[in-house]
């Protein structure tokens, strides 16, 4: 489900008309015509032996934060003006297995962009924390890390070949 709404917290989403969709949810293509949208959906989850959890957003633009039952479990950043914007940084948020039931949970997603049409909600994925954290680090570094090293690879190039020039 999701919902078109500025609400700042899911317990106020029971009071909303939401829509089906499926993700990923491209803003621009969807034509929400929104800042803000609310993702809700129920996850039967088995919580096991694993005392650490994680929510994973390989992809979402601009900010996101999750509840897990109603719990603030994390954010991106800043909601208010100017928003967080995380284009190409995935985001992990953990916390703790006692946050869930043994039945359905509730995973709320406010995702809010800067402009209309430019939000942008991937798939999303929950599981212990061990299992999603080589994806959310080979993620991060091809996003960053790789793309740091490549450019500081470049500005020594082209110092080098200043260099040679001034010689």
């Amino acid at each position: 489900q999701a919902y078109k709404t500025d609400i700042e917290s899911p317990e106020a989403l029971a009071s909303q008309s939401g829509f089906s969709l499926t993700l990923p949810d491209d803003w621009y293509h969807s034509k929400h015509q929104v800042k803000q949208l609310w993702y809700r959906a129920n996850v039967r989850l088995a919580p096991g032996d694993a005392k650490v959890w994680a929510v994973y957003l390989p992809s979402v633009t601009h900010n996101a934060e999750v509840f897990i039952n109603g719990v603030w479990v994390g954010q991106g950043g800043h909601f208010q003006s100017p928003v967080s914007r995380h284009h190409n940084e995935p985001l992990l948020f953990d916390f703790s297995s006692a946050l869930l039931q043994e039945t359905d949970n509730i995973v709320d997603i406010r995702v809010k962009a800067s402009f209309p049409t430019q939000g942008l909600m991937d798939q999303f994925y929950i599981a212990p924390r061990g299992e999603l954290i080589d994806a959310y680090q080979w993620k991060h570094f091809l996003r960053f890390d790789f793309i740091a090293w490549v450019s500081l690879g470049m500005y020594l190039t082209g110092l080098i070949i200043f260099v040679f020039w001034l010689v």
